[in-house]
Order: C-alpha cells, then sequence, then structure tokens
C-alpha cells in the first residue's frame, strides 16, 4: 500500500465525525474508510448483547447477499466469535480461518465467502457496551485481489480510535429520532461533551457535561464565554481547526488534542462543521464549529504495571506514556530517548503481559481496575 494520501486520510477523519452532525451519512463514511484502505467492500456492524444483528451499514455487497448475511451466516461468520468475545480494539487477523483446507466453517468459505467476493478479511471491535451490544467495523479484499499487509495495518490502527469514538457517539445518540434536532435536554443527558463554537471561539452552545469539562484542570477552559486551550500549542491547534470549520468546510481536518503524562485522564477534541439555521444562525445561514469532547480513561498506575507484569520503572513509565495514547515516537521524544530503546522496552514488555502489539497493551493497560 504504502504511504497513505494524507489528504485523504483526513478528508476521510472528517466524513467519521461528520456523522456527529448527521447520522445519515454513516454509509458515506463506510465507503470513505473501504476506498482508503483498498478495500472492495467494507461494513459497519452493530450486534445486540448475545451476538445478534441488529444493524448493518455496508460499502460494495450485493443486496442480496447482504441479507443472506443477516438471515443465516451471521452465526458462523469465522470473524464473529473472535470480535464479539475480545476486547475492543483487538484485530481478527487470521486468513487461514477463510481457507477450505483448515476452515472451521466449511459452509461459509465454500458457499457465502466466494458468491460476496470474501478472501482477504480484516475486521475489529470498535465499541462494547453492557445489554447494549457491540460495534464491529470489517473490510475484505476478493480472492484476485493482493492480502492485507503491514502497512494497511498500520492505516487501520490510526483510524481504529476515530472509528471507536463515532461508534460510542452513535450509541449515545441511539434513541434521538434521525429527523429531529439534538434538543439540549438531550444533549445535557450525553456523557460526552458537545460544544459549538462561532468563528471568534465564542460559546453559542455548551451541554453539562462540556462544562464540566472545561471548568477541570485539563485540555481547555473557558473564559467570558471563550473557548482556550491550556497551552499557546494546544489555543493554536484549536483556532486553527475552528478557524477551518468555519470557513473552509472541507479542509476543516485538525484535531487539537493534549496528551500529557501528569495529566489526570484526557480530553481528546475533535472539530467539525456545524451549519447553524433559525435560532442558532440567526437571520440566515450561518456557519459554526461543532466540538465534541471524549473524556479518555485515566492512564494506569506505574507502581500496578510493575506489580502486575513484574516491569521495570522505566517499562512501567512507558505503558502510562501509551496509555496516554502518545506514539512510540512521542514517547521517545518525552523521555529524551531513541526510538530504538522505546522499540526494544515495547518488545519486552509485549512478553511479560502476553500481548502482541500496542493496541492490544493500551487495551489491558486501560482496563484495569482503578484505570478508568
Amino acid at each position: 500500500m504504502g504511504l497513505v494520501d494524507e489528504s485523504r486520510f483526513e478528508q476521510c477523519l472528517d466524513s467519521i465525525y461528520g456523522v456527529v452532525a448527521d447520522p445519515a451519512s454513516l454509509p458515506e463514511v463506510v465507503r470513505s474508510v473501504a476506498g482508503l484502505l483498498d478495500a472492495t467492500s467494507a461494513a459497519y456492524i452493530r450486534t445486540g448483547p448475545h451476538g445478534d444483528v441488529r444493524s448493518l451499514v455496508t460499502h460494495g455487497f450485493v443486496p442480496s447477499i447482504q441479507g443472506e448475511y443477516v438471515a443465516h451466516y451471521s452465526r458462523i461468520d469465522p470473524a464473529r466469535d473472535p470480535i464479539v468475545l475480545g476486547r475492543p480494539g483487538e484485530w481478527m487477523q487470521d486468513d487461514g480461518a477463510l481457507d477450505e483446507h483448515y476452515s472451521k466453517f466449511p459452509e461459509y468459505v465454500v458457499d457465502y465467502a466466494p458468491r460476496a467476493g470474501i478472501r482477504w478479511l480484516r475486521g475489529v471491535k470498535l465499541h462494547e457496551e453492557r445489554n447494549v451490544g457491540v460495534s464491529l467495523v470489517s473490510f475484505v479484499r476478493p480472492m484476485d485481489a493482493r492480502p492485507f499487509d503491514a502497512d494497511s495495518m498500520t492505516l487501520m490502527r490510526r483510524l481504529f480510535p476515530h472509528l471507536a469514538r463515532m461508534s460510542r457517539l452513535a450509541v449515545d445518540l441511539a434513541d434521538v429520532p434521525a429527523a429531529s434536532a439534538i434538543t439540549e435536554a438531550v444533549a445535557d443527558g450525553l456523557a460526552c461533551g458537545v460544544c459549538v463554537l462561532d468563528q471568534t471561539m465564542r460559546v453559542v452552545y455548551a451541554n453539562k457535561a462540556a462544562l464540566r469539562m472545561m471548568a477541570a484542570p485539563g485540555t481547555l477552559t473557558l473564559r467570558h464565554n471563550k473557548v482556550f486551550g491550556s497551552t499557546s500549542t494546544t489555543h493554536g491547534k484549536l483556532l486553527r481547526a475552528v478557524t477551518l470549520a468555519t470557513t473552509s468546510p472541507y479542509q476543516a481536518s485538525s484535531f487539537a488534542e493534549t496528551r500529557c503524562a501528569d495529566l489526570v485522564g484526557r480530553i481528546q477534541v475533535r472539530v467539525v462543521p456545524f451549519a447553524g439555521t433559525g435560532a442558532l444562525g440567526g437571520a440566515g445561514f450561518a456557519r459554526f464549529a461543532f466540538l465534541y469532547l471524549s473524556q479518555g480513561p485515566r492512564p494506569p498506575r506505574a507502581d500496578e504495571l510493575m506489580q502486575l507484569f513484574e516491569l521495570t520503572p522505566s517499562e512501567a513509565e512507558l505503558v502510562v506514556l501509551a496509555a496516554l495514547g502518545l506514539s512510540p515516537q512521542q514517547c521517545a521524544a518525552h523521555r529524551g530517548v531513541g526510538i530504538a530503546t522505546v522499540r526494544t522496552q515495547l518488545s519486552s514488555i509485549y512478553l511479560k503481559a502476553k500481548v502482541d502489539s500496542l493496541p492490544q497493551l493500551i487495551s489491558l493497560a486501560t482496563s484495569l481496575p482503578g484505570a478508568s
């Protein structure tokens, strides 16, 4: 696959976060992500608590084949069990599951998969909520296409946190009628923060969760009814993102985010265009920036990690930084060491924690008691 076109990647992120303002645009997200990953087909699946398919949004599948999946094949889909039973963030990568000589699901492999054009498959659990169910996304390439490679997986992992964030918000908004606007009562019931700004960073609307987040020490603050970043760097990124969202909506792709080792929890902010009319927009048409604020998990404690996985103090510190969202390169810069040192330590941590990748390590670390 090689290096991805960053402008296409950013446009894809815009389509993902555009679902916040327009839930009906989810099919466009599936199409956009499939194109970015060179996948002939892709699917976004919502299941019930027991794995039954509740909703299915796809790109590239023949409607009749899609109907058969829901009616018959979801129970024997080889991707279903490892994804439904696994942790959010874990990828299904077993190509042998689609090989008729090794598969435990011969009916699927010799019947449904060829008719659906499936040979190379990657899927990941995005989100799981007790008594609600699971959201999954999967990508497909046919027999005559090249398999998914390391570059493909790197790109998928870059997309994962954004798709997962969108999925969590979709669950929060599931009971809101699609044709209605988000009322103040509905918005105040959301666990995530929602905030609408004008071009001057003035708050036009903020729900209770957003006000709580901005009142606490962290990434953003609210002064004189305007939003400010807690550092000049954060504020500069946020100001640029809001400016783009209010003037050039198709370029509104800046992601304002602060990740600090000493921050208790973190607020992640995504800025998307928001078209307001009527009472919000005043006379005629006005454009605003919509901020979606999510409170990330608190990092695990270094002493707990050392005790549970027999890590060294340096290794435990690295896990804490990774759980806060820092990339290996950012971890190296933060600690003043080379990237080779960080990669060597990560390899040692993977062995001790019995995981295979950084996403699995982060998922494990943030699922520890007291880490959320």
